[in-house]
């Protein structure tokens, strides 16, 4: 596996009372809570439910979302802010980041990535 860029985020304050995570399968249309877009039936996606600061939260994340979390994120993440974080590490990184990483990325994910990069470079 290649070396790829390694997003770390201070969250430590962030972990919930109780946590659970599974992957299933989609029996209705969802919306991930990282990209926005609709999870559609037959899809498979991340549900993450637990209580943080009292309150119980669920989380829905789709399959690209989960790829590239797992790729730029070694030292933890919070939800919703996954595609946040790594916006701001590209921009740190002027857009340059390695080819490896974005190879480990499956089709969706990297073309996610890759839009980001170009807006970077355009602006």
């Amino acid at each position: 596996m290649a070396e790829c860029a390694c997003i770390c985020i201070d969250n430590n304050d962030d972990y919930p009372e109780i946590h659970s995570e599974k992957r299933q399968k989609a029996r209705k249309e969802h919306k991930c809570c990282e990209c926005g877009r609709v999870i559609e039936k037959g899809e498979t996606y991340e549900c993450a439910s637990g209580k943080w600061e009292g309150d119980f939260r669920v989380y829905k994340t789709c399959e690209e979302c989960l790829d590239i979390r797992s790729t730029f994120f070694c030292g933890g993440f919070t939800y919703t802010c996954v595609h946040e974080y790594l916006w701001n590490h590209l921009q740190e990184m002027d857009g340059e980041i390695s080819k490896d990483c974005l190879a480990e990325l499956d089709t969706k994910a990297n073309e996610i990535v890759c839009n980001m990069i170009k807006r970077i470079q355009e602006e």
